[in-house]
């Protein structure tokens, strides 16, 4: 990324050092609530809010891709947004890790 791009970006999203102090703070409890192991879309959509927050907290609290974003990231995680087509094939997961190879999720 180069400067300029990096300084545009901050004025919406706030520092990225500060951000990922912020962002820490709030994925500490997603993480220890152990989401993930529950429920990995919905701790995909938590991730994502966290995120979204930190924009907010860090940056711009009234640019509105922030707070747009939230609403569809918890649209997706409470399936409001589509209906789901069946499961989905990772053919390169087990290139990630071994015991999800070809496995649907």
């Amino acid at each position: 990324m180069n400067t300029d791009l990096l300084n545009e970006r901050a004025k919406t999203h706030g520092d990225f050092i500060s951000g990922a102090e912020t962002f820490y703070h709030l994925m500490k409890p997603i993480i220890e609530s152990q989401l993930f192991e529950r429920n990995k879309v919905k701790a995909y959509a938590a991730t994502m809010i966290a995120a979204k927050l930190t924009r907010i907290c860090n940056g711009d609290e009234t640019f509105p891709d922030h707070w747009d974003d939230i609403i569809g990231y918890a649209q997706l995680a409470t399936g409001k947004q589509f209906e789901p087509t069946g499961t989905v094939s990772l053919p390169f997961a087990q290139d990630i890790h071994p015991d999800l190879g070809g496995e649907n999720i």
